[in-house]
């Protein structure tokens, strides 16, 4: 039989959703409080013995007691805190008109909203999301109503992409602020927790949309300029697996038009880790060129001169200004040799008699 409030049954399930788990908040409340109780009896127990056995000088009964009531000090201390964290809910609880016009809302604004009691879920389909010109397409929210139970927050949603478009290397990434379908809400987090605690089940879902059609650079887990690839170190262009190259001299990613091999080696390098050598035109990596220590030339491997540590330029010059070392060393035994001869003793003249 079909009603005139087609949304009526689906908000009857969803409000004794709602206070299901406001009872469940208020028995772990309860629980808490009951602990902390228990707790501070038990250290009260303790002090009194204490102050017994120190009154009879009972000073291994004391030593014990004392020992006991530290313990309970800091038993104390930890319920206290977890009875701190689960307060008592001291907003007003929703009403079922309220939760009848939450889903009458929600009907109106996203394309699709979907509920099934049987998987507790509350579900509502986007618009296809485009984000600085990168395509992300359709996204469905699904609220998982007995999450709620234990953390009424963002967690509660799974953010399901319907035609996924993840960037190249991450396939786990359907947006730039979705990975493993959780939402890294950023400042709107406690604005979700809040409305999903009070039951406005509508503004959760907007909260989550509207992150999802915005983009903070500052915490993308894949940002949107790498989306499509990972961006060229030099020109900054994106790209893919079949068309990146990393250059191991300085450890980053590069297209191949700012990819090249070296000319001695060909080894391959970015432009950045290559110099050419202006005389030869050949481009050097760091291993195969040098630098003249006359001219200051950078020289490839090929025409250096180690020996001398000159281009062949400086290397010839050298040699014009210097004389042929067949030369020099003629010179050196002529120089030996005359040096020889006139070191010998010259034979004394004897005047003949007259």
């Amino acid at each position: 039989m079909k009603t005139q409030y087609p949304l009526l049954r689906p908000a009857l399930w969803l409000h004794g959703c709602h206070q299901q788990r406001s009872v469940h908040h208020d028995q772990r409340h309860k629980s808490a409080l009951d602990t902390v109780q228990y707790h501070a009896e038990l250290l009260i127990q303790h002090l009194k013995a204490s102050r017994h056995a120190r009154s009879r000088d009972w000073h291994a009964a004391l030593a014990l007691m004392d020992l006991q009531v530290a313990e309970d000090l800091q038993r104390l201390q930890y319920s206290t805190t977890e009875a701190q964290s689960h307060p008592s809910p001291i907003t007003p609880q929703p009403t079922l008109r309220d939760i009848y016009e939450e889903l009458l809302q929600l009907q109106q604004e996203f394309v699709k909203v979907t509920l099934e009691p049987k998987q507790f879920l509350l579900a509502a389909v986007t618009d296809a999301i485009e984000l600085e010109g990168i395509y992300l397409g359709e996204f469905c929210l699904e609220l998982h109503i007995d999450r709620l139970n234990q953390r009424a927050d963002v967690s509660a949603f799974d953010i399901v992409a319907l035609d996924p478009h993840p960037p190249e290397r991450s396939n786990d990434v359907t947006h730039p602020h979705v990975r493993d379908n959780q939402l890294c809400a950023g400042d709107a987090t406690r604005p979700i927790a809040q409305a999903l605690k009070d039951g406005r089940f509508c503004d959760a879902f907007l909260a989550v949309n509207s992150v999802l059609h915005q983009y903070n650079a500052s915490s993308p887990y894949v940002s949107l300029e790498n989306w499509q690839g990972l961006a060229c170190a030099d020109c900054g262009c994106p790209t893919g697996d079949d068309e990146r190259y990393y250059c191991e001299d300085c450890g980053q990613d590069y297209c191949g038009e700012c990819y090249s091999t070296c000319d001695i080696c060909q080894a391959s390098f970015c432009h950045g880790c290559l110099e050419e050598d202006k005389e030869t035109g050949k481009n050097c990596c760091r291993s195969c060129r040098q630098h003249c220590k006359r001219c200051g030339r950078v020289v490839d491997a090929d025409s250096f001169d180690e020996a001398a540590e000159l281009c062949p330029g400086c290397l010839k010059e050298k040699q014009q200004s210097e004389p042929p070392i067949q030369q020099t060393e003629e010179m050196k035994d002529e120089q030996r040799h005359e040096h020889t001869t006139d070191s010998r003793p010259k034979a004394a003249c004897i005047p003949e008699p007259v």
